[in-house]
């Protein structure tokens, strides 16, 4: 009996392998991706704050004096205190800091608005990996997209910042959407050459580059919802006409001549023949777990299996360390020395350093990659927070410098656990399974912006438990297989003995002896 795993890998190569198809793929769900970087880096400029000053007038006797003074929440002369009341921001930068004068007693706000907007991608990343595994990729992806454009575009006409926030949280989860279905759609159709090959594709550098750019021209917040809104469509449009259902998510799902349509329908784009149906369908119903039709999967079925259990609590610890350390930096954008637009665009350029992650991940494999890149951020990451509690010269070029070599290392780092994540995890939960992991990311960026908000009082702590997650992450990754030039898993080897669910039993119930009477 041929294996299913290998069989279908083959079945791809005779279809074309990595073809025209998988081009146009891969141009519509990666190029659908700018409205969810978009959308997440929103609050990067959102929150930002403008340039301001206080505009203080005080009646002395019959007299009125006008103060205008530089960023201070209370003026205090001559023993009398006055709270500013009146403040005038700079014109040049229109964020929702300065819309709703989230600054001084209300300064918490615009973190704790990222903050939810993280809650979003948390619950989007759980609800999104058993929906997508349930009712389908192309499905799941394509109610994602709308959700972002519907969301998107309500939030730039908010009234206040309550209704702003609010929205923040189904954009947030619209992205967890997107980010867990995302790279598994095109993984399912591709060969196993391409994947490190696709994951480290610098997409969201480049989207991250072109946001700074809408940012330094637009400096409106409202005009960058808007743009972000509109940007989805053409795309949105074009996968619903184009893109069909991973015919792997088919297959396991019992869906088999829908399945075999659609490898015909890549052959035909590939200009290649497709395999006879009669041989498709006898490879595929060989698979014994093919034969419960009727069965659906579940985070009770991770859960349940000791090897993916294992696999699941090691990568979570990473995700989180990915999440808080990428978007802390991101977010902290703010605490960097010089312009704020040239920041943006300075952080996403070293990015394209995870371009080298493709040799790595090939050379030396998906897991050594990721933990050597996050020994090399978590050592500048330390860097940085030592020389953010001291008072040197050139305190600041230091800083940028280390805080960027942080940012590509824990890029890269990401880019590879993503890759190792998705070659782990069977066809049936791999989406489940990448639902858990971008939610614990999730966590980790929810997180950032109130580490940020408290390394402004306490120096350097962003970056020193940016440091201590690296190093815990990098020893945690290597006790996971390696997965490079391994065929896909498309269902789950089940040993009823060893699953976890008989052996808690086993521990608390004790089974009945047979074969003696009572004693009364």
């Amino acid at each position: 009996m041929t294996d299913l795993n290998e069989y279908l890998e083959e079945t791809i190569d005779k279809i074309g392998g990595f073809g025209p198809f998988q081009w146009i793929l891969v141009l519509l769900i990666f190029g659908s991706k700018i409205t969810d970087n978009w959308s997440t880096l929103m609050m990067t400029f959102g929150g930002a704050v403008p340039n301001w000053r206080c505009n203080l007038t005080t009646l002395y006797g019959l007299e009125y004096k006008a103060y205008n003074i530089s960023e201070v929440c209370v003026l205090t002369a001559s023993n009398i205190s006055v709270k500013c009341n009146n403040r005038l921001f700079d014109p040049e930068m229109s964020t929702v800091v300065s819309e709703w004068d989230l600054v001084c007693e209300r300064s918490w706000i615009p973190s704790t608005i990222t903050s939810l907007q993280m809650g979003g991608v948390i619950a989007g990343g759980f609800v999104s990996g058993q929906m997508a595994d349930t009712i389908g990729r192309k499905l799941t992806y394509v109610s994602a997209l709308s959700a972002l454009l519907v969301f998107n575009t309500a939030a730039a006409f908010s009234t206040s910042w309550q209704m702003f926030a609010a929205l923040r949280f189904f954009i947030g989860m619209g992205c967890g959407f997107v980010s867990s279905v995302n790279f598994t759609f095109v993984l399912e159709f591709t060969t196993r050459e391409s994947r490190s090959m696709l994951r480290f594709l610098p997409c969201r550098e480049v989207f991250g580059i072109l946001y700074a750019c809408l940012c330094w021209w637009l400096h409106d917040w409202r005009y960058i919802q808007i743009g972000t809104a509109t940007l989805v469509v053409p795309f949105l449009l074009l996968i619903i006409w184009f893109v069909p259902e991973s015919f792997r998510w088919l297959v396991t799902h019992w869906k088999i001549q829908k399945a075999y349509h659609v490898i015909k329908r890549l052959a035909k784009i590939n200009n290649k023949k497709p395999p006879e149906y009669e041989k498709f369908h006898a490879e595929v119903i060989q698979v014994e777990d093919l034969v419960s039709e009727g069965k659906k999967y579940s985070i009770l079925d991770i859960i349940d299996n000791p090897r993916l259990l294992k696999f699941t609590l090691l990568l979570m610890v990473a995700w989180f360390s990915c999440g808080y350390g990428a978007y802390g930096i991101f977010f902290g954008v703010g605490q960097l020395a010089g312009n704020i637009y040239i920041n943006l665009i300075l952080l996403n350029v070293v990015g394209f350093v995870q371009v080298t992650g493709w040799y790595f991940a090939n050379c030396i494999g998906r897991k050594w990659t990721t933990s050597m890149f996050f020994v090399i951020g978590g050592c500048s990451g330390i860097v940085v927070g030592i020389l953010q509690t001291l008072d040197i010269k050139d305190k600041a070029a230091f800083v940028t410098v280390f805080a960027l070599i942080s940012k590509s290392c824990v890029t890269t780092g990401w880019m590879s656990l993503m890759l190792l994540t998705a070659e782990l995890y069977p066809t049936v939960v791999r989406n489940i399974g990448s639902g858990i992991h971008n939610a614990t990311g999730g966590i980790g960026t929810m997180v950032a912006p109130m580490v940020i908000f408290a390394s402004e009082k306490i120096p350097g702590l962003l970056y020193m438990v940016f440091a201590v997650l690296m190093f815990l992450s990098a020893f945690f990754v290597i006790f996971l297989p390696e997965t490079n030039n391994q065929a896909l898993e498309d269902t789950i080897d089940v040993d009823s003995n060893n699953s976890v669910s008989k052996k808690i039993k086993s521990v608390f119930i004790k089974p009945e002896r047979k074969g003696y009477g009572s004693l009364n």
